[in-house]
């Protein structure tokens, strides 16, 4: 019951997300979000005091950012910029009833912009080689800190 009526509170105030509601609204459901095509939200029953699951392209957010750290990893120490790790440093890991679906969906979205920003230099780093680190470690730092 707090779930549903803590759901219908929270989707006045969201954007335009396509929310798949059950037919019949019972606390032992889950309830799905779809945020885009790639990304959904299960809500379990006893949300919001436990965080709701996130999915991209059907892995666990956790698991789906890392994969991608893991890919950048030798590039941002190459940059001598620290990542947060994604495991400590979310909402997710330190969730309370306070939080929401939309501060969930921001933080996704701070991360994706995040690893958009890692692999389009990542291009650009093995595109234009030959520089010297400093230049690299110049330009990474204008598009990626004032972002994280």
């Amino acid at each position: 019951m707090m779930r549903n009526r803590r759901l219908l509170k929270e989707k006045e105030r969201m954007p335009d997300f396509k929310i798949e509601w059950p037919n019949h609204l019972d606390e032992n459901t889950d309830i799905t979000i779809n945020i885009n095509k790639n990304v959904v939200l299960k809500i379990q029953d006893y949300y919001p005091f436990k965080c709701p699951k996130m999915y991209i392209n059907n892995f666990d957010h956790i698991d789906w950012f890392l994969k991608k750290e893991r890919t950048y990893k030798k590039l941002s120490n190459e940059m001598n910029v620290k990542i947060k790790c994604i495991c400590c440093s979310t909402i997710t890991c330190d969730w309370t009833p306070a939080f929401g679906i939309t501060q969930m969906i921001e933080e996704y979205n701070k991360y994706t912009k995040h690893y958009y920003i890692l692999r389009n230099f990542n291009l650009l780093y093995q595109k234009i080689n030959g520089f010297d680190n400093l230049i690299y470690q110049k330009i990474f730092n204008f598009l990626y800190c004032p972002n994280i």
